[in-house]
């Protein structure tokens, strides 16, 4: 058997999360300040990316400038709700499996073009959506605090016979919780077990998603994504569309909450449901167009004609995540101890990218982070924001890096 190659759409995943980080900074690793050759600016040159919050603690600055108690600033996480369909249609044997890899499109157990080699067979599309996210919570949770809601909510006890449009009142994996050990303690289903009837109650689910953000209390406003394989049918009666998911992702937007939209293996045109029995389907609906719309009103549409995440195989769902992970993560840094305007100067801030280039940004902060590229102070002296290119280059995986100096030095 030969080793499996991994697909280049997959190798985003890794470039994303593989920033260099530096050794952890507090007071008594500092040590003495230095010249950046790079920069000519002297100081103590802090990584944010090395550091995490909660932390040991600085002690008291004393009245002289100190760089010495400082303790690394660090940047802040955006809190993520993952909106999971939990649908008969993504977890069912029956009716749930896709060709993940996009070696057999005619299904006949053959790789399409070498009919003397067997294709891989065919896996549930919730069993590719949790590798995914697997992969997703290990490589950005120093990035993103991630939470998971499911639609329709499960409930292993339950089972097949839990309501079609249940939804939990909060969420399968609290934000910032530990995925793989919710997945460990059947937070949440690994693959085929105690398969629900499943409806779609997508609404529903963002409500709750919602709530957990709210409840949060963080900074930042956070994200929802949203990720399905067909459309929301919890509406009006059984089987309806819902429109209610619209409004509810249009509300979502105005409070500074966007939502990311991924439609695995989504058909083209007008779908009708595969059996009268199964209630994944609505009749009368684009579920593409639909989407669409969702990721318009979102605020995430993404350029060309589909405006949603098309994950039309696992590869392709993968890097939709990664492209998500990098669009999500924060470019707000917050320093344990502020900058005393009086006492410490901001003497520049340097970004290393993957390849080993360098951009610096100089000490003046800029006026516009709309128009300009650099940093700016957000609020007060222990937030920096990242304006531009720079916060551009720090979520493609950019290492930070800042040169602290004394006023007058």
């Amino acid at each position: 058997m030969t080793s499996p190659t991994l697909d280049p759409r997959r190798l985003l995943l890794l470039a994303l999360a593989a920033a260099p980080l530096a050794v952890a900074c507090t007071g008594a690793d500092l040590g003495a300040a230095e010249t950046d050759e790079q920069t000519g600016a002297t100081g103590i040159f802090i990584d944010p990316s090395s550091s995490s919050e909660g932390g040991e603690q600085s002690p008291e600055l004393p009245a002289q400038c100190a760089l010495e108690a400082f303790t690394c600033p660090h940047v802040l996480r955006t809190p993520v709700m993952l909106v999971l369909d939990n649908s008969y249609s993504m977890r069912a044997e029956r009716v749930g499996v896709w060709d993940h890899d996009g070696d057999d499109a005619d299904d006949d157990g053959l790789v399409d073009g070498d009919p003397a080699q067997l294709a891989t067979p065919r896996v549930t599309r919730w069993r590719s959506l949790h590798g995914e996210l697997k992969m997703m919570s290990a490589l950005f949770g120093d990035r993103l605090e991630i939470g998971a809601t499911l639609f329709p909510a499960f409930d292993r006890t339950a089972g097949a016979d839990a309501p079609l449009c249940s939804v939990s009142a909060t969420p399968e994996i609290p934000l910032g919780a530990d995925w793989e050990g919710m997945v460990l303690d059947r937070k949440i289903p690994f693959s085929i077990d105690n398969v629900p009837g499943g409806a779609a109650p997508a609404a529903a689910a963002i409500d709750t998603a919602l709530a957990a953000l709210a409840d949060r209390h963080a900074e930042l406003p956070g994200a929802i994504v949203l990720i399905t394989d067909g459309a929301a049918n919890c509406g009006s009666e059984p089987g309806a569309y819902d429109e209610r998911l619209l409004a509810v992702v249009t509300a979502a937007q105005a409070r500074g909450i966007p939502t990311f939209v991924v439609g695995i293996d989504i058909p083209t045109g007008i779908v009708t449901p595969i059996a009268d029995w199964l209630p994944d389907g609505v009749v009368g609906v684009d579920i593409r167009a639909a989407l669409s719309g969702l990721a318009e009103a979102g605020g995430t549409a993404r350029p060309g004609d589909v405006k949603f995440f098309a994950a039309d195989d696992q590869p392709a769902l993968g890097s939709a995540l990664a492209v998500i992970a990098k669009e999500t993560t924060s470019c707000l840094i917050q320093f344990d101890v502020p900058l005393d305007e009086d006492t410490y100067t901001l003497a520049s801030l340097r970004i290393t990218t993957q390849d080993g280039q360098s951009q610096v940004y100089g000490a003046q902060p800029v006026a516009d982070c709309a128009t300009e590229s650099g940093w700016r102070f957000a609020g007060d002296r222990a937030h920096i924001e990242l304006c531009g290119d720079a916060c551009t280059l720090h979520q493609a995986g950019g290492s930070l890096w800042f040169a602290v100096g004394c006023v007058g030095s």
